[in-house]
Protein backbone atom coordinates (compact mmCIF):
# COMPACT_ATOMS: atom_id res chain seq x y z
CA UNK A 1 0.00 0.00 0.00
CA UNK A 2 2.86 2.66 0.69
CA UNK A 3 5.09 1.58 -2.78
CA UNK A 4 1.42 2.10 -4.55
CA UNK A 5 0.50 5.45 -2.72
CA UNK A 6 4.91 6.46 -2.95
CA UNK A 7 4.64 5.77 -6.81
CA UNK A 8 1.39 7.93 -7.36
CA UNK A 9 2.77 10.74 -5.39
CA UNK A 10 5.78 10.39 -7.37
CA UNK A 11 4.03 10.20 -10.64
CA UNK A 12 1.86 13.32 -9.87
CA UNK A 13 4.78 15.30 -9.11
CA UNK A 14 6.88 14.16 -12.22
CA UNK A 15 4.38 15.36 -14.35
CA UNK A 16 3.12 18.64 -12.58
CA UNK A 17 4.52 21.52 -14.77
CA UNK A 18 6.48 24.60 -13.15
CA UNK A 19 6.77 27.80 -14.38
CA UNK A 20 9.98 28.47 -16.32
CA UNK A 21 11.77 31.95 -15.33
CA UNK A 22 11.51 34.60 -17.51
CA UNK A 23 14.72 35.67 -19.66
CA UNK A 24 16.13 38.45 -18.60
CA UNK A 25 18.00 40.95 -21.25
CA UNK A 26 17.73 41.19 -24.97
CA UNK A 27 18.19 38.40 -27.35
CA UNK A 28 22.38 38.51 -28.92
CA UNK A 29 22.64 38.97 -32.80
CA UNK A 30 24.74 37.32 -34.90
CA UNK A 31 28.01 38.41 -34.33
CA UNK A 32 27.41 38.47 -30.51
CA UNK A 33 26.70 34.78 -31.21
CA UNK A 34 29.86 34.30 -32.82
CA UNK A 35 31.97 35.21 -29.77
CA UNK A 36 30.31 34.06 -26.85
CA UNK A 37 30.96 30.88 -28.82
CA UNK A 38 34.21 31.40 -29.12
CA UNK A 39 34.51 32.29 -24.85
CA UNK A 40 33.49 28.95 -24.38
CA UNK A 41 35.10 26.40 -27.18
CA UNK A 42 38.18 28.80 -27.79
CA UNK A 43 39.76 30.50 -30.80
CA UNK A 44 38.95 28.87 -34.16
CA UNK A 45 42.40 27.31 -35.33
CA UNK A 46 42.78 28.37 -39.23
CA UNK A 47 45.91 27.64 -41.56
CA UNK A 48 45.68 30.27 -44.60
CA UNK A 49 46.16 27.52 -47.97
CA UNK A 50 47.83 30.42 -49.73
CA UNK A 51 50.12 31.14 -46.72
CA UNK A 52 50.98 27.91 -46.04
CA UNK A 53 50.97 25.78 -48.70
CA UNK A 54 50.47 21.84 -48.50
CA UNK A 55 52.24 20.00 -50.76
CA UNK A 56 49.60 17.37 -52.52
CA UNK A 57 50.02 15.22 -55.40
CA UNK A 58 49.35 16.34 -58.59
CA UNK A 59 48.36 19.49 -57.06
CA UNK A 60 50.32 21.67 -59.06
Amino acid sequence: MRIALALALLATTACGSVNPSPVSGSPLNVTQLKFAVMDVVGRPVYCDPDFYPIAREGGE
